[in-house]
């Protein structure tokens, strides 16, 4: 039972090691506000733009 006990603090260890590892690659909220802002800016004025041809069409009907 000790030797099992001893295996498993290795594996929990080394899960531990894993996230400390991946928790350094990740973005934090600072770096990532650009991006945040660009993407966010990009979908606005797409929308905008689909929006704008909607009532373009729909205001062309009306008139002819």
């Amino acid at each position: 039972m000790d030797k099992n006990f001893g295996k498993f603090e290795g594996m929990v260890l080394e899960k531990l090691v894993n996230i400390e590892r991946q928790l350094t690659k990740k973005v934090d909220r600072q770096e990532f506000l650009p991006v945040k802002s660009i993407a966010y800016g990009m979908v606005g004025l797409i929308l905008t733009c689909v929006i704008a041809a909607v009532l373009s069409g729909v205001v062309k009907a009306l008139i002819f």
